[in-house]
């Protein structure tokens, strides 16, 4: 039975996962980078906190002279575990602003070891070496002169280590125990490798009643069925394993651990896989979290995502009940106007629908702290164009094939992929992703796999052919890419034996673990470089105040009438309309300081609030009467907030 039911793939697991993880740095390489950046002068590095296995959570910080005393965007690396190539990006971001930095004086000393003890939490920091003020100003420099940048690369380092786990499967949560099943038990039915080649990947089993049916363009994919079209299936689709724990159901207790994106408050999914005990529940997520709130000065947060809101933006629209779920009318044009931007630097089409943002970390950064939340897709398929079919193609038309197949113009239905792959059977775990995803620059170069699939090509139960649509386009475009490419990412559809599907026929295979969201590391620093060019736009676009006028008028015996008109020069609003709604952004105010003793205030205060300014020449005009006992006089000014930066004027009285 068993060695019916392994039956061993061409590769081996360790060289599966050599050509799947090319390039991309493991926890170790990963720390041993994050020590060498340290070391790079205007880079500060600080553990925010330790995880259950004891990794550091690091934090970047990256600033002129008080960086605190700045506004700041936040950068998120791989907000969600399965997301490897996020990470990889922010600390490419990093790097490429370290290196614009100017060197550091030969007088300036090494940053301590990474190693060293900390006295509390968070406290274990590197000290940036001081900068040559003889230095000329370079472009990474003019950004931090105006912005702090802030960027934790691998918010759960415990869930990014699981990808050199084996057998290799995207990772769901970090490495607490779970009960994905509540039923009292632990990872006792976890998904099984059944084939050995170290990767986890689908099964596609025969049933009449299946929800899924074959590509009339492709058999290696699967679409699911429109009853409601008179479709019939033949398939249901699992992952990869058996029925462990003989319930059933199969891999619906893997112990999946915490997802970083799926522990905050927002739309907080009670109960659910990988959403933890209860909210913020993690080390990870409740140190980050508190980072936050501690840093009032940061006024973006840019999170890698698959809630991705760049391409497909946030529409505001009423909320039915007072809990907040659209982006506020005032905020939505806005955040169109730098998506469109975005759009325009990072050049790509096509992208996957937005996933759905409950407990997700962008959707928190805005519907709850308050800040300006930009969630880009780490990376894609890009769309391939479509094979031409030869003349003798066109001119071959046997009667078998099309019983089982369309005509060929009907596969120009198919669209650009707009989908997400098909969702698994029920009797997986909910809001798992099909088994399909990556392959990397560094893997050797292979053959088409269609035909090794098409050897047993499955018949279509349906009497009319199925009109696809964008059903698996996806998977379709995927496909044309890795044969363009020339890469190994696909495992062709193996049947073997399996005791838990007595006389059914079951057949293992599907794309490769990450193959849809992870990109060959040769493509990284390009990759990095467009984010980082929208980092240093965002920059621009941030809220800049400036006191357009400042007039005190003496009225006789001491008194002055003060006028003082306020701008705000930046595109964005001195804080979004959701973080008024929120109040958790701190709003501007204004205070004097050296104001002589016994001022009279007879009109306004000494220190107040300022109303929100819109973006583009926003105004405001503020007026004090005060009696001064003693002159002349220089009181001066101080209007802002820490997301915002201040400004200060002085005025002589006489």
């Amino acid at each position: 039975m068993a060695d019916s039911l392994l039956a061993r793939a061409d590769q081996s697991a360790d060289s599966a996962q050599q050509f799947t993880l090319a390039g991309y740095l493991t926890p170790d390489e990963f720390d041993a980078a994050v020590a060498e950046l340290a070391k790079s002068p205007g880079v500060k590095v600080t553990s925010l906190a330790k995880t259950a296995t004891g990794r550091d959570v690091w934090l970047f910080t990256l600033g002129e002279e008080d960086p605190a005393h700045k506004p700041a965007i936040l950068i998120v690396g791989s907000a969600e575990p399965a997301d490897l190539a996020g990470g990889e990006l922010a600390l490419r971001m990093v790097r490429g602003w370290a290196a614009g930095l100017p060197q550091a004086t030969d007088a300036a000393t090494a940053s301590p070891a990474l190693d060293e003890p900390k006295k509390e939490p968070a406290q274990k920091t590197h000290d940036a070496k001081q900068l040559d003020p003889a230095q000329k100003a370079t472009p990474a420099n003019d950004l931090l002169q105006r912005v702090t940048i802030y960027c934790i690369p691998r918010p759960s380092p415990d869930a990014t280590a699981k990808f050199w786990n084996q057998p290799l499967q995207p990772p769901q949560g970090n490495s607490r125990v779970t009960d994905d099943d509540r039923d009292g038990q632990t990872g006792e039915d976890p998904a099984n490798d059944l084939n050995g080649d170290g990767l986890i990947t689908q099964m596609r089993v025969s049933d009449p009643a299946g929800k899924y049916a074959v590509h009339p363009d492709d058999p290696r994919v699967l679409i699911e069925i429109k009853p409601q079209d008179n479709e019939r299936g033949a398939y249901t689709l699992y992952t990869e394993g058996r029925d462990d724990d003989q319930d059933e159901s199969f891999n619906e207790d893997g112990s999946a651990g915490v997802a970083f994106s799926r522990n905050f408050t927002h739309k907080y999914p009670f109960f659910q896989i990988a959403a933890g005990p209860h909210q913020v529940s993690e080390p990870e997520t409740r140190a980050i979290a508190d980072f936050c709130f501690d840093h009032q000065n940061i006024t973006a947060i840019y999170s890698f995502s698959s809630q991705e809101n760049l391409f497909h933006p946030w529409k505001p629209g009423d909320d039915p009940g007072k809990i907040k779920t659209r982006i506020a009318a005032a905020d939505a044009p806005l955040v169109e106007h730098l998506a469109e931007k975005y759009r325009q630097l990072h050049g790509g089409k096509n992208p996957p629908p937005a996933a759905n943002g409950a407990g997700s970390f962008a959707d928190w950064a805005y519907f709850h702290y308050g800040r300006w939340s930009f969630a880009p897709r780490a990376w894609w398929i890009p769309p391939q164009e479509k094979p031409t079919a030869k003349p003798a193609e066109k001119a071959a038309a046997p009667e078998a094939k099309a019983a089982e197949q369309p005509s060929p113009q009907q596969s120009g239905t198919e669209k650009p992929p707009t989908e997400q792959p098909p969702a698994e059977s029920t009797a997986s775990p909910p809001e798992t992703p099909p088994a399909q995803q990556t392959t990397d620059p560094e893997q050797p170069s292979v053959k088409s796999d269609k035909a090794a699939a098409t050897a047993s090509t499955p018949t279509n139960p349906n009497k009319t052919p199925l009109q696809p649509g964008d059903r698996g386009a996806d998977q379709l475009n995927a496909l044309r890419w890795l044969e363009h490419h020339q890469r190994v990412g696909f495992v062709p559809w193996t049947k073997i034996d399996h005791p838990d599907f007595p006389g059914q026929t079951v057949e293992i295979g599907g794309f490769h673990p990450l193959v849809m969201t992870t990109p060959p590391s040769a493509e990284l620093d390009a990759l990095a470089a467009q984010h980082r060019q929208f980092i240093e736009e965002l920059a621009q676009a941030l809220p800049r105040l400036r006191i357009d006028s400042a007039v005190a008028e003496p009225l006789g015996g001491g008194i002055f009438r003060i006028q003082v008109k306020l701008l705000n020069t930046g595109y964005l609003p001195t804080m979004s309309a959701m973080g008024e709604t929120t109040d958790q952004v701190p709003p501007l105010t204004f205070a004097w300081q050296d104001v002589p003793a016994e001022t009279l205030w007879l009109q306004g205060t000494g220190r107040g609030f300022v109303e929100r300014l819109t973006g583009t020449n926003g105004q405001t005009k503020l007026e004090w009467l005060i009696r001064v006992p003693k002159l002349p006089a220089s009181p001066r000014l101080r209007i802002g907030s820490p997301a915002t930066g201040w400004v200060e004027q002085s005025l002589d009285l006489k």
